[in-house]
């Protein structure tokens, strides 16, 4: 079973583990320095798993998706150094590629189409579910004629709406005579 799923199980862990101790509190009931030593041991006992469970739910979060996995396979496959996306969380991305091989390009960039004046080959990443602003890639499509490629998405079960992750990739502009 994976770890975020677990926590799925928490409240029956949970339920089980206070009839547990309701069950040991009652067989003590009689016997009050084992009562106390008991009370001492659940206290630590929760304290620790609590912690851990802490650290487990942490590690699981700081995990990106699969499919920026996939686009970083897809860029160091081509060897083209530069990935340029219009996400608004571009974590994954910079977890999987290095932050000095993405170029995170806020709404302003989007809007004035930066990505178009860019001469060298790279690779554009289009986010429909996290961009804020829509790009135009015209300029990549037609006067660059960059190939598309869709990102395969794991869409069962469906954790949210599904967007879409497409991957342009962009070859040289053309030097002009």
């Amino acid at each position: 079973m994976q770890p975020r799923f677990a926590s799925y199980l928490l409240f029956h862990v949970l339920l089980l583990f206070a009839i547990g101790v309701q069950e040991c509190w009652d067989g003590l009931r009689r016997l009050t320095p084992a009562r106390v030593i008991a009370a001492v041991l659940i206290v630590a006992f929760a304290l620790v798993g609590t912690s851990r469970v802490g650290n487990v739910v942490e590690a699981q979060a700081a995990v990106p998706w699969e499919n920026n996995q996939f686009v970083a396979n897809f860029a160091k496959s081509t060897g083209i150094n530069f990935v340029y996306t219009d996400t608004a969380h571009p974590g994954a991305l910079f977890y999987y590629l290095g932050p000095r091989r993405v170029r995170w390009l806020h709404d302003r960039a989007v809007k004035q189409e930066a990505y178009c004046a860019v001469k060298n080959r790279f690779i554009f990443v289009d986010d429909t579910y996290h961009e804020t602003v829509k790009p135009n890639l015209r300029c990549l499509l037609n006067g660059r004629r960059a190939q598309r490629f869709d990102v395969p998405q794991q869409l069962d079960p469906p954790i949210r709406r599904p967007g879409r992750l497409t991957i342009y990739l962009v070859p040289a502009a053309r030097k002009r005579k």
